[in-house]
């Protein structure tokens, strides 16, 4: 994915380098997005004991330095920059519009199989720490928060059984899904019962390709934008021949469609083989991939435990000239190192990633330290999806004074706000797309920054990876058959 560095722009309005969008966008918006609610976590309200954060990183052509004192964020952006962000944002309850006792807001995703369990679990820990911060400050509108998060065990059925149950009980939003079938499934769900449905990690383009009025996407990038990474990756370091075992789900064939055309047309040959997302045994479908001389190996499904085994049991490994790729990022999960034996197979494996250290915001440095407080690990991108996605939720409310559909509609569709992770450029802040082509692109968090990551260590958590690509970002080189270099 190569950026342009005239970028011609649909929130900041005219044509400008990324390095003026930066800077005006910073300038202009930054201060919207932090001041949510008094008193979070020593973040939102300053509490004296927050802890003060400096730092600079450079990516992109951009350098930023953030400093945190207890009240007041300093960022530059370029060219100095001073944004002073507010600690209280005013609240105004709409007239004629009851308030309920407390405002109810629903989460889905996957906590049992055949779904991802812990993509689940992150989403509901993310969202839950921002939650419980907002109540211990509280509330919104006066109100306190009541969090509800349902299972959907990642299948489609079990979806909007869930959307269907969260509405019963009062939700006035839905956040969060982790697969994206079970998403698409939902939104005529919100359709019907007029909810606003927020989802994070969901990245089919079918989930927004829809134009559902209800359906926003703050976390995952449609597949058709993140998987552009490896559309442009592969040719670029001389692979011929990729592979991929594909999940018979929205996210798989979406993802198996793109590559189907994007890669034959820059000179990479592709073949695939679909399997249900509950599949026990890839090894027929491997071996064919085997015969085939394939050179990269592209896992698209859930199940990458038994995926990385197998390929290693057959022989599709590097030493056998053979480079492994995982466009769902799944080499973010902890247990990922315990699926790769050696662990040393984990080391050179890039992933996708819509998170990386040098895109964290000042809230992003804290968000990590009240997750590592609270469960003990670092967070991975999925939690940060859903911390966002309450972030944009309760944002809502709070700029909507009103818990009215229509009203939460409006204040999401007017969402500028600067979130755990700051966006690529033209704009770091979490702003919704309103065009309807490309249909992939509507109500879309149109710049979440998406990457090509790396670990070079084992037992790397993300945090500590490296930027592979693009290669304005990157901070290592890659060599095909050898994985990791030097940048350069």
């Amino acid at each position: 994915m190569k950026e342009k560095e005239n970028t011609d722009s649909e929130i900041l309005g005219k044509k400008i380098t990324r390095r003026q969008a930066v800077s005006r966008a910073v300038a202009a918006g930054a201060a919207v997005g932090v001041g949510v609610v008094a008193g979070v976590g020593g973040y939102f309200g300053g509490i004296s004991a927050a802890p003060t954060v400096t730092r600079t990183v450079t990516a992109g052509g951009q350098t930023v330095t953030v400093t945190e004192p207890a009240k007041t964020v300093v960022s530059t952006v370029t060219q100095p920059t001073t944004v002073t962000q507010p600690t209280t944002v005013t609240q105004t309850v709409t007239r004629g519009v009851a308030l309920p006792d407390e405002i109810i807001l629903g989460g889905v995703g996957p906590l049992s199989p055949p779904g991802s369990v812990f993509g689940g679990e992150e989403l509901r820990n993310g969202m839950s720490l921002l939650i419980d911060q907002v109540n211990k400050a509280g509330g919104i509108l006066g109100r306190p928060i009541k969090f509800i998060f349902e299972d959907t065990k990642g299948r489609p059925d079990e979806g909007v059984a869930a959307f269907t149950r969260l509405v019963e009980k009062g939700a006035v939003m839905v956040l969060g899904e982790y697969h994206s079938s079970v998403a698409v499934a939902m939104i005529e769900t919100a359709n019907r019962f007029r909810i606003p449905f927020v989802t994070s990690e969901v990245c089919a383009d079918t989930v927004t390709a829809k134009r559902s009025p209800w359906t926003f996407r703050v976390g995952g990038m449609p597949i058709s934008f993140e998987f552009e990474l490896f559309a442009t990756f592969l040719p670029a370091h001389g692979y011929k021949r990729a592979g991929a075992i594909v999940e018979a789900t929205d996210y798989g064939r979406d993802g198996d469609k793109f590559f189907k055309a994007k890669l034959p047309a820059a000179g990479v040959e592709y073949v695939s083989f679909e399997l249900d997302i509950g599949a026990t045994d890839m090894t027929a479908q491997l071996l064919a991939l085997k015969e085939r001389k394939i050179d990269a190996l592209l896992n698209i499904h859930t199940n990458y435990a038994l995926m990385w085994t197998q390929a290693r049991e057959v022989g599709l490994t590097k030493d056998k000239g053979v480079d492994w790729f995982d466009p769902p990022g799944s080499a973010q999960f902890p247990d990922f190192w315990d699926v790769m034996k050696p662990p040393e197979l984990g080391i050179g494996l890039p992933f996708i990633s819509f998170y990386h250290v040098k895109a964290n915001s000042t809230l992003g440095m804290f968000f990590d330290k009240w997750y590592r407080e609270k469960y003990g690990r670092g967070p991975t991108y999925v939690a940060y999806e859903g911390y966002d996605t309450a972030l944009v939720a309760i944002d809502a409310i709070a700029r909507a004074g009103s818990v009215n559909d229509e009203a939460l509609r409006n204040a999401l569709l007017k969402t500028k706000i600067l979130g755990t992770r700051i966006g690529l450029p033209p704009s770091p802040l979490i702003e919704f797309t309103s065009k309807p082509e490309p249909a992939w692109w509507f109500q879309q968090w149109a710049f979440a920054p998406t990457f090509l990551n790396v670990y070079t260590a084992v037992r790397q958590e993300s945090a500590q990876s490296e930027i592979l690509w693009p290669a304005d970002w990157a901070t290592v080189g890659w060599k095909k058959g050898v994985g990791v270099v030097p940048k350069g």
